[in-house]
């Protein structure tokens, strides 16, 4: 669209006009400020032109703009159409220009005395947004317009997912404010005049990206069904680490102002802040964890760009600040350990070093690449480097906020006398409940003392201006997130079951009753689950349904929340075990038997594949090949048809003998799951060990053990040995069936057993008694009973989660109503 090129290039040449000028500016030549303002205004402008039009392109489905046809379809409602602009690399590197567009102008708005060195610099940040904007341009067109685009990710079709991203952009975006003022006061040689600017911005920064942050940890809780809100992925760490280090620089920024110390680390935290996010935006839209990441982007061919985006800015920054070095002199950091001064300190190395463990965690699969094949730490290691600094933040966060600037008495300690109480009291309830593991009670113990001093310290003051109250209530926002993180993941219970239609099943204090698979309105499906707890009724409705857009069957769980924990219900899959006589998983070429044949998977076929990634109809076919015992070959094809909700279509077995289902399949891995039912196909021979439990798709069987009713007829060899079965039809009672071996030389003869309700047959093929094993023929198994349906789920109950989630709530207004204070502060000293 050659209306989004003019505007990129508009942009990007504007930029680097308005950050030349901004330097002449800055030098001394005034006069270019007005000219400087206009070429930034011009790419703002440019900028939010671009997107508009973007969006505009978007939402009437103009599918000659590749991304538009990458990322979008005609099927998604409006809000999810928006939510397309920011689905691919392209869309989300001009919302990123766009806020640093908009950021500039309020910055140009308010620095003041500060503008044209702070505008000089953002200003060649944009350049290179805006030159990866020219490389990758999202106004791109395509030869031949598809009549229909591929769609948005089903697990981006959440309501969260329309506002997270722009609020996680918004916050990377407010990192480089901070990191622009300190290459000004390095380029000014003035630093102190920035710490008191910059703070609201700094503030601003840990609130957006913070709350942008707890928005994707309730979107991963309530959409991908694994019970978490935090994987330490790579993607969630590089949005980690800017936040801590800008939150050091936010206590680091009031110790300089309240005895002048730490003015190279202040310098120092607010460039790694924003450097931190171009690191990690290099690691996940490289390409470079595509191999341990979920959420990585594969590599567009901008990697070399990426890296020249950190080298030129890091250069730039650390250089300027080697430059000054010497020139920044700074007092101690504080002049007594019972002080605010020494706990502020201490806060802002334990924020730093939790960056640094994190960023070496994120950064692994680079590093040990250095020294042999890749590989990641997974969670054991950040749990195991930062529970010590959580105790360490919380226990310090206390005493720091109680204490006052500069020396305090030796009664001080008297003001921590009923919080220790509290918290101790807390703490013991806790290890009386269940809380046993020592370093989980230790930060919990820190915790509580966290949230009593600061609830303490706030009731004490004389003024109790809510303005003022932000730091309490951040840091009591922090005690809860760490209570919450403990008890609802360390202390949850979970059980997995297979919920069989129509009957109630008793676990965790619940009665479920599995009800069936209904279509939802939206053309998908959803298991509905009855539940009666107490004289509670309700209804659960977790989603799970095949997905042509990810190839895979998609699974969304259903919550139900109380005050004092969520009962969490996961769908796995559903199964039919009344048709299904057996069971295999096959990948491409590769060949098993089922019964009298033996079946080859020759790999899956597509009907219709762009209608259903559009969301309309088509199916997939795997396709068979069953040999008989004669050699002769016999091709099938069990399909899923989309139409839109999706119903499988099993293939007939060659002379009526039966059907197969294609229950699952994984494209990437060329793998089937499929189903085999009727008269001529039993499960084939199994063998058990004693003891053993197998599951046989429509029952499971345990052998209990071989019996020799006569053995002294056996020591002459003659006699009869019996192979104990408890067969368990699903949903039935177990009964006790036992086929037997009657050895009667010449010949021995088998004695089958009838399996319960007549269902069939079993009878013995091979036993190995010494070892305990015996191998069992089953016959006309298929007709075990009239079995429904069964649900297999996983429920959770998560104690105190609702602790995290009003943390992180607390948390962010503290920011918010410090956010406002300090701006006040800051409009009050700029007019006097």
């Amino acid at each position: 669209m050659i209306l989004g090129y003019v505007l990129t290039w508009t942009g990007f040449i504007s930029a680097l006009a308005a950050s030349a000028l901004y330097l002449g500016a800055g030098l001394g030549k005034d006069s270019l400020r007005r000219y400087a303002r206009f070429a930034f205004g011009l790419m703002a402008a440019c900028l939010a032109a671009s997107a508009a039009y973007l969006l505009y392109l978007i939402i009437n489905h103009r599918f000659e703009v590749e991304y538009v046809a990458q990322y979008s379809s005609r099927e998604l409602p409006l809000y999810y159409l928006i939510s397309c602009f920011w689905g691919g690399q392209q869309g989300t590197f001009l919302l990123w220009a766009m806020y640093g567009g908009f950021v500039g102008l309020v910055l140009m708005a308010t620095s003041r005395a500060w503008e044209s060195w702070t505008m000089h610099f953002l200003g060649l940040v944009q350049c290179f947004l805006l030159m990866l904007l020219v490389l990758k341009n999202p106004f791109l067109t395509t030869p031949m317009a598809p009549p229909d685009g591929q769609g948005l990710n089903p697990l981006l079709q959440d309501p969260w997912m329309v506002i997270h991203p722009p609020m996680l952009f918004l916050g990377f975006t407010s990192m480089v404010v901070p990191f622009v003022f300190a290459l000004a006061a390095l380029a000014k040689n003035d630093m102190e005049g920035w710490i008191r600017p910059v703070l609201p911005w700094a503030l601003f920064g840990s609130l957006v990206l913070g709350t942008g942050l707890v928005m994707g940890g309730y979107w991963a809780y309530k959409v991908l069904g694994w019970g978490g809100y935090w994987g330490w992925d790579p993607v969630e760490n590089s949005s980690l680490i800017p936040w801590l280090t800008n939150t050091a620089l936010i206590h680091g920024v009031m110790l300089q102002r309240s005895n002048g110390s730490l003015k190279r680390t202040n310098l120092l935290l607010a460039i790694f802040s924003f450097l931190m996010v171009v690191w990690g935006t290099f690691l996940t839209r490289s390409g470079v964890l595509a191999d341990f990441s979920v959420h990585s982007f594969l590599d567009l061919g901008i990697t070399g760009h990426l890296v020249a985006f950190i080298v030129v800015f890091a250069v730039l920054g650390l250089g300027l600040f080697a430059w000054r070095f010497r020139s920044i002199d700074a007092g101690p950091a504080y002049s007594s350990v019972l002080s605010r001064e020494f706990f502020t300190l201490a806060g802002v190395i334990v924020l730093a070093i939790g960056a640094l463990m994190t960023l070496l965690g994120m950064s692994s699969p680079l590093l040990s690449r250095l020294f042999g094949p890749p590989s990641s730490v997974q969670t054991p290691y950040y749990n195991t480097v930062m529970l010590p600094l959580a105790v360490l933040a919380a226990f310090g966060s206390a005493l720091g906020v109680v204490l006052k600037w500069r020396a305090n008495g030796n009664q001080v300690w008297r003001k921590f006398l009923w919080p220790l109480v509290i918290s101790g009291a807390c703490a013991t309830g806790l290890a009386v409940w269940r809380v046993h593991r020592p370093d989980w009670l230790i930060l919990c113990s820190a915790a509580m003392f966290l949230l009593f001093s600061n609830l303490w310290a706030y009731l004490g003051r004389q003024q109790k201006d809510p303005v003022k109250a932000g730091p309490y209530l951040a840091h009591s926002g922090f005690a809860l997130v760490l209570v919450g993180v403990v008890l609802s993941n360390g202390y949850a219970t979970s059980a997995r079951v297979q919920l069989v239609r129509g009957q109630a099943a008793h676990m965790l204090g619940y009665d479920m009753t599995y009800r069936g698979i209904k279509p939802t309105p939206d053309g998908k499906q959803m298991a509905v689950i009855d539940v009666q707890h107490g004289r509670e009724a309700f209804t659960l409705k977790p989603r799970i349904y095949f997905s042509a857009f990810n190839q895979g069957v998609m699974r969304k769980p259903a919550i139900r929340r109380y005050p004092g924990h969520d009962l969490y219900v996961a769908p796995i899959d559903e199964t039919n075990p009344s048709l299904i006589a057996g069971q295999m998983e096959l990948r491409e070429r590769e060949v098993q038997d089922i019964g009298m044949y033996r079946a080859r998977f020759d790999g899956l076929r597509t009907e219709n594949q762009e209608a259903m990634m559009r969301g309309g109809s088509g199916a997939i076919y795997a396709d068979l090949t069953l040999t008989d015992k004669d050699g002769v070959e016999h091709h099938v094809s069990p399909a899923l048809k989309v139409s839109p909700g999706q119903q499988s279509h099993p293939g007939s077995m060659p002379g009526g003998l039966g059907q197969v289902e294609l229950l699952g399949m994984q494209v990437g891995e060329k793998k089937v799951r499929l189903g085999f039912r009727g008269p001529g196909l039993p499960p084939g021979e199994v063998e058990v060990t004693r003891g053993e439990v197998k599951d046989l798709g429509a029952a499971t069987v345990q052998f209990t053990g071989f019996r020799i009713p006569d053995m002294k007829e056996m020591s002459e060899g003659r006699g009869t040995v019996f192979a104990d079965l408890q067969v368990t039809p699903r949903g039935g009672r177990p009964q006790v069936v036992a086929p037997a071996i009657s050895i009667a030389p010449p010949t021995d003869e088998t004695v089958k057993a009838k399996l319960p309700d007549g269902a069939g047959e079993v009878k013995i093929v091979d036993l190995k008694a010494d070892e305990g094993v015996v191998k069992l023929d089953w016959a006309n198994v298929p007709g075990l009973g009239d079995v429904p349906p069964a649900l297999e789920v996983e429920v959770t109950l998560k104690p105190l989660i609702a602790f995290f989630w009003v943390g992180t709530l607390m948390v962010s207004v503290g920011f918010l109503l410090t956010l406002f204070r300090r701006a006040r502060d800051y409009s009050k000293v700029k007019t006097a």
